[in-house]
């Protein structure tokens, strides 16, 4: 494949899922843990939003998470889907 293929390749797929800018660069190993729960089946446009929402609630470390009323961890995660299932997930992940 010439480099001309692989670009046209590359634009197709960013326009059928979006730009897949690296929002998880600097994340601590926990928050990676985190933001790939939130991504099962979902796509990164979705699951960075709805880390971003996790985020501006609450520092996201296993101890904030454990405490964390699962209410408010499935408010944020809604942009992804399966919200209450990704939430239980994280809590217990958080334990």
């Amino acid at each position: 494949m010439r480099l001309e293929e692989a670009e046209m390749a590359v634009a197709k797929l960013e326009g059928l899922y979006g730009d897949l800018e690296e929002w998880w660069k600097g994340l601590s190993s926990f928050e990676i843990l985190v933001s790939t729960v939130i991504s099962q089946n979902t796509n990164s446009r979705n699951t960075a939003a709805a880390f971003r929402r996790l985020r501006e609630k609450f520092k996201v470390t296993p101890e904030n998470m454990a405490n964390a009323p699962v209410e408010e961890i499935e408010e944020a995660l809604k942009p992804a889907g399966l919200y209450r299932g990704k939430a239980r997930r994280i809590k217990e992940l958080s334990r």
